[in-house]
């Protein structure tokens, strides 16, 4: 079998424009069982779950929907030769700037949109350290518990 996204590791982040930040950070932190990794000036919030910076950005904003769509690779090769992939495609992508790579918490990003028009960006991650506290190992454990029980 053929991989349909060649040169992609994972999936390594989503983004959501939400209209009430509020609500979904108690979603995230008391039924999900994430930790908010940071929170931004705007009430946006990284909500992370496991080694990586943040799996989720939550955003304000209108939409109620998904804003965009953070792919990984594996180095730096992949990364260089996926962008040039895609502009050969007619597809307009573009380095970010030091600044939006600081804030993704990346090594190196590209941006374009997708297919569909989704905002997507690939990236050469960098993981950091993460041990998640007892009782965010507690809820995510409880949570599972249910979901298993009640299946």
């Amino acid at each position: 079998m053929s991989d349909s996204r060649p040169g992609i590791s994972q999936l390594g982040y989503l983004g959501f424009e939400v209209k009430d930040l509020a609500a979904w950070e108690k979603f995230a932190t008391q039924v999900l069982g994430l930790t908010v990794a940071d929170r931004r000036a705007d009430g946006a919030l990284a909500l992370r779950m496991d080694g990586h910076a943040y799996r989720f950005l939550i955003e304000p904003g209108a939409a109620d929907d998904l804003a965009l769509l953070g792919w990984e690779v594996a180095d730096e090769a992949t990364l260089l030769a996926l962008a040039a992939r895609l502009r050969e495609a007619g597809t307009d992508v573009t380095e970010a700037p030091a600044a939006d790579v600081a804030a993704r918490r990346v090594q190196r990003l590209f941006r374009y949109r997708d297919p569909s028009g989704i905002p997507s960006e690939r990236s050469l991650c960098t993981s950091e350290p993460y041990a998640p506290s007892f009782i965010t190992m507690i809820r995510m454990f409880s949570r599972w518990r249910l979901m298993v029980s009640s299946s």
